[in-house]
């Protein structure tokens, strides 16, 4: 795994709720970067209960799929030491957060199973759309 990267985080306090954790990665094509084969993923880690919730976004680049099947890309990752750092890096800074929110939750050491899906090409609706026509980056 190669530049975890917090794409954002936050917490919310005096919710109550079932505890309930999820955690899930978003994953796009294998890619080049420079001379390098990696594949870009964002993990989706959000854990809550009695007290509040927290949820933190990761972004990170997954080394070793160079020859792996697109279909197979989410049985791959599922059993990869890489999910397994991934998860804890984000489960180090949410830990903190759900702390500060008195959330009785408690993160296991170990990753529960993700869900995968594939990230999309397309903007999720027409706000997304809009500012990616307007984003400076785009002219």
């Amino acid at each position: 795994m190669l530049a975890p990267e917090v794409l954002r985080f936050r917490a919310h306090q005096f919710l109550e709720s079932e505890d309930h954790v999820v955690w899930r990665i978003v994953h796009s094509s294998v890619d080049n970067f420079g001379d390098r084969t990696l594949l870009p993923v964002i993990a989706f880690l959000h854990a809550g209960g009695q007290g509040g919730w927290a949820e933190i976004e990761v972004a990170a680049l997954i080394g070793g799929v160079e020859e792996v099947p697109e279909s197979e890309i989410p049985e791959v990752l599922a059993g990869s030491d890489a999910i397994e750092t991934l998860y804890d890096y984000a489960r180090g800074i949410l830990s903190g957060m759900l702390g500060m929110v008195n959330s009785g939750v408690r993160l296991e050491a170990r990753a529960p199973t993700a869900e995968f899906e594939r990230m999309s090409d397309e903007p999720d609706d027409e706000d997304d759309a809009d500012a990616i026509a307007e984003s400076p980056a785009t002219k």
